[in-house]
C-alpha cells in the first residue's frame, strides 16, 4: 500500500545503501540546518516510498530519488538540489557542493558517476536493483 501520510518538512532520499559512493555521499551530506529533517532510505529495501517511486517511473537502479514538500527530484536533478542545501563541513565537501550547484556541470557529470556505481558494484558482485 502506497500512502502519501509523510511529513512535508522532512526531506527523504532514497538512494542505493549497496554503492560505497552512494552510502558515503548519502552520510556526508550536512543539510539539517536547511530541512527539518533527514531520512535516508535503502531503495534495497522495502519501503511505502520506495514503492511510490517505482510507481511515479523511477528507475531507482539508475538514479537517486529527494522527496521535499511533495516535490521528487531524480538523478542529476536530485543531485543539484542536495549541493543547494548543503552546509559543506570540510573542505572536500565545500569543493563537491560547489561543483553541483551548477546545473550543467551536473548534468555532465552524473553519467560519469553513473558509470564509476555500476563499476564499483560490478567489482563486489553486487546486483541491478530491481523493482
Amino acid at each position: 500500500m502506497i500512502t502519501d501520510d509523510f511529513d512535508n518538512k522532512t526531506l527523504y532520499l532514497i538512494y542505493d545503501d549497496e554503492c560505497p559512493l552512494c552510502r558515503h555521499s548519502a552520510q556526508a551530506l550536512n543539510i539539517k540546518q536547511a530541512v527539518s529533517n533527514l531520512v535516508l532510505i535503502n531503495a534495497r529495501q522495502q519501503h511505502p516510498l520506495v514503492d511510490k517511486a517505482w510507481v511515479k517511473g523511477f528507475d531507482l537502479d539508475q538514479g537517486i530519488v529527494v522527496i521535499y514538500s511533495d516535490q521528487y527530484y531524480y538523478g542529476a536533478d536530485a543531485v543539484h538540489f542536495l549541493a543547494m542545501l548543503d552546509s559543506p563541513s570540510s573542505y572536500l565537501n565545500a569543493i563537491v557542493a560547489s561543483i553541483f550547484r551548477v546545473k550543467l556541470i551536473t548534468r555532465l557529470l552524473y553519467p560519469v558517476i553513473k558509470c564509476i556505481r555500476r563499476l564499483l558494484l560490478k567489482q563486489r558482485g553486487v546486483e541491478a536493483i530491481k523493482r
